[in-house]
């Protein structure tokens, strides 16, 4: 296999030792035969794994990195389709963007103790990577390093941790100086104590079917929820200021209830095909960028008694094609009581004996409209 290289003027100071490519001058692992299938990396030669290194290696199925690397390059292990075992050493302090993007064979990693960073998309599409844990010494995190993981499933950051940490067990990674979550995924809570759901946070995530946003949280970021399309109730609470463009952008909702408190609505928070019904809370709209594709749906509007007027008003609010007075004088309450689970009530505060054929009504927290 050493033979698989053939050392040219082009590779002055570089070497081929034990299945590797290596530049020893500047202690780089430069690339391996495409038939390789498993390789240790020569710990005298390299402290980086160079960009592109193993990049589209289909047959690679292990690696072990020895504790003189300290980097691993950009793509070094792009779409490596079979890998299956990634064996890291203490001594590495960054993953670069997109180093193992696309290998979709990777069930498990073990982050080392040590570690500093993990770049932009570096585990991106790795579709059967079921949990990870951050170690205590990582200080930056890309938001879109686990996106398109399908599998995750628990998100642990070690306790100690300076920058990020996993509060009551939620199950994501939140920014501990801002409150924010950066990265969650299908089995994700969101604690009280978070203030914003960041940019992506859970973008693409395949299994989310339902989210309890807590009064707490003031903004939902960009593209927050985007493409989660089995995401079919979400309940928002008063406190809510901001939903970023996109943020729910084609999830499977068929109904929303935005809160009193809701001062903007991004462009196209709210585009969804199967959007049915949204009830604003809001009692004197505010002039938007279009936030809901009203043109192409039959989406009904839902507002305070009174209201109607001011919404037909106000642009984009005046764009759907019916908008409807409800009185929402018990909405509140009825969200705020505890036994709200398996029970349903109307709008009044009134506990429902049997479901009505036709009307709105509150069942778990969220507003049902009867058609």
């Amino acid at each position: 296999v050493q033979n698989a290289f053939v050392l040219n003027n082009e590779h002055s100071g570089c070497a081929v030792k034990d299945n590797g490519l290596y530049d020893v001058n500047r202690k780089r692992f430069i690339a391996a035969p495409k038939t390789l299938s498993t390789l240790t990396i020569h710990q005298q030669y390299a402290d980086k794994i160079a960009d592109y290194a193993f990049v589209k290696l289909t047959g690679l199925t292990g690696i072990l990195i020895p504790e003189t690397v300290v980097s691993i390059g950009r793509e070094a292990f792009a779409d490596c389709a079979s890998l299956e075992s990634v064996v890291m050493s203490k001594g590495l302090k960054e993953i670069s963007q997109e180093a193992f993007r696309g290998c979709t064979s990777l069930k498990a990693v073990a982050l080392p103790s040590g570690l500093k960073s993990i770049g932009f998309a570096s585990f991106c599409g790795c579709q059967n990577l079921e949990s990870i844990t951050i170690p205590e010494s990582v200080e930056d995190i890309h938001v879109t390093s686990f996106e398109g993981c399908d599998a995750l499933c628990s998100i642990v950051v070690e306790k100690g941790n300076a920058v990020y940490d996993s509060r009551e067990n939620c199950n994501a990674i939140i920014e501990t100086k801002s409150n924010t979550l950066l990265h969650g995924c299908k089995n994700s809570t969101i604690p009280s104590s978070v203030t914003e759901i960041g940019v992506r946070a859970f973008c693409g995530c395949i299994g989310l079917e339902q989210m309890d946003v807590p009064e707490s949280v003031e903004i939902i970021g960009e593209q927050a929820f985007l493409d989660c399309k089995e995401l079919k109730s979400v309940v928002l609470h008063d406190g809510l200021k901001t939903v970023g463009l996109y943020a729910f952008g084609n999830c499977a909702l068929s109904e929303l209830t935005i809160p009193a408190s809701v001062e903007d609505l991004g462009t196209n928070a709210l585009w969804m095909l199967g959007l049915q019904s949204i009830t604003s809370l809001i009692e004197n709209p505010k002039t938007m960028e279009d936030f809901c594709n009203t043109e192409s749906s039959n989406t009904i509007l839902y507002v305070p008694s009174g209201a109607k007027a001011r919404y037909e008003a106000t642009y984009p609010w005046n764009k759907f094609q019916e908008i409807i007075e409800i009185d929402t004088n018990g909405l509140h309450l009825v969200r705020g009581l505890q036994d709200t689970v398996n029970s349903s009530y109307d709008l009044q505060g009134r506990r429902l004996a049997q479901l009505p054929t036709k009307g709105i009504y509150v069942k778990d927290g969220r507003v049902i409209t009867v058609k």
